[in-house]
């Protein structure tokens, strides 16, 4: 069980980080941010806090 968990998990990290460089890409901030807080509202493993890192990336010109 624990296994799967963090399986599901790290896919769900790996899709929060992928979507919003596309996005920011594309010219999309907003929309770019929109993953990475979605996950931050349910992650509370510190690891995955440090999402919080690539938010303030957006910022940066």
């Amino acid at each position: 069980m624990l296994a799967k968990r963090r399986r599901v998990d790290a896919r769900r990290l790996s899709r929060a980080l992928v979507e919003p460089n596309r996005l920011q890409e594309a010219g999309d901030l907003d929309g770019a941010r929109e993953p990475l807080l979605d996950l931050l509202d349910v992650e509370v493993v510190p690891f995955y806090r440090e999402l919080q890192v690539q938010l303030d990336a957006l910022d940066e010109p």
